[in-house]
């Protein structure tokens, strides 16, 4: 009975023995050469998709290989030997430094062991990502080159910080800066819906153009169906974001309609004007697009609340030129709005 518990346990011992066999090292205390003037690191986060060690290293004086891992954990390990070496002002900029590459490999080649090491930290303020550093060093040894890396470690992490702080000096202005929006308009001169006539002062409405079915029980002769299009694309690059916007002065075909024996030129100018007060109206959008100071965490409720601010105004417009005009019908109303819709016409700038 002893000797199968015996043979038993040996038998564990070997099942277990490689999680034992694993090296760890400890970054021992440098005082940097470095101080940074305008950040402190405020966190240490490991981002390597294994962090449960930093590469293999060989064992004794025989070419088998064991995890190398640092104490309590690579970003612990870096956090605990900046905050112990470099001198830091935690009234400056707080900077995350990330973890992205730490990797250490060793091998035996011609009689010689080369340690080879690879880093990567990435820097962010403010939430995103400033920029990422790499560098990568090698060492050769007769005998065991892990006893260098754990000083490589120390090099590597302080001048990758050296960099940043140098980095950071000359860009600080525009990192630290907020997001910026900008925008871009065009005209919408070819939708893509064939039932819209995109305006044009060298192309009037003709009684061909209202295709639309009579409204019978209106006693309107005729009925214009115009509008102001607003079309919005969204382009996000780093802090900067693009709102290009595309505006239309738009005739509907298919509801805007003519009484067959109310066709007459009178009537026709009449609706004309209709559609040169919607086209109006869009370059005053345009204008006030144009102006905007939009915010870069409301810009696409802004963009719609302007959108029907004008929509609010154009109707308006719209409504009184009717009514004082009476459809059409005082003939002298109808002359002073053709004055004052031609003069305003000749000023606006985005529709010719």
């Amino acid at each position: 009975m002893l000797k199968k518990i015996a043979v038993l346990l040996s038998f564990i011992l070997v099942i277990y023995s490689p999680v034992l066999a694993q090296k760890v090292l400890t970054l021992a205390d440098a005082r940097f050469k470095y101080s940074p003037k305008d950040f402190f690191i405020s966190s240490v986060v490991d981002d390597r998709p294994d962090t449960s060690n930093i590469g293999f290293v060989k064992t004794g004086i025989s070419d088998k290989q064991t995890t190398l891992t640092l104490k309590n954990g690579a970003s612990t390990s870096i956090r605990q030997f900046i905050g112990r070496n470099m001198k830091q002002n935690g009234n400056t900029t707080p900077v995350a430094l990330h973890i992205t590459i730490l990797n250490v490999s060793e091998k035996r080649t011609n009689g010689m062991d080369k340690a080879d090491i690879e880093m990567g930290f990435a820097f962010y303020v403010g939430g995103e990502k400033a920029i990422e550093l790499t560098s990568s060093a090698y060492v050769k040894s007769g005998i065991d080159a892990t006893m260098h890396i754990e000083g490589m470690i120390r090099e590597q992490t302080e001048s990758a910080l050296k960099q940043f702080g140098e980095w950071f000096t000359k860009n600080k202005s525009a990192v630290l800066a907020g997001p910026s929006v900008f925008v871009e308009i065009s005209i919408d001169n070819n939708p893509k819906d064939t039932d819209y006539i995109p305006y044009s002062s060298t192309r009037p409405l003709t009684y061909d153009d209202f295709r639309g079915p009579p409204d019978k029980l209106s006693i309107a002769a005729s009925a214009t169906a115009s509008s102001v299009s607003l079309n919005a694309s969204i382009l996000t690059k780093g802090k900067e974001v693009t709102i290009k916007l595309k505006v239309g002065a738009l005739f509907n075909r298919e509801l805007s309609w003519f009484k067959q024996e109310h066709r007459h030129p009178q009537v026709l100018a009449h609706e004309q004007l209709h559609f040169d007060i919607t086209t109006y109206k869009a370059c005053e959008l345009i204008h006030t697009l144009r102006d905007f100071k939009f915010t870069p965490d409301n810009y696409e409720e802004e963009i719609q609340l302007l959108k029907k601010q004008s929509e609010r105004e154009t109707q308006q417009m719209q409504d009184q030129y009717d009514e004082e005009t009476n459809h059409g019908v005082d003939t002298q109303k109808q002359a002073e709005w053709q004055e004052k819709i031609n003069d305003l016409m000749l000023q606006q700038d985005c529709f010719k």
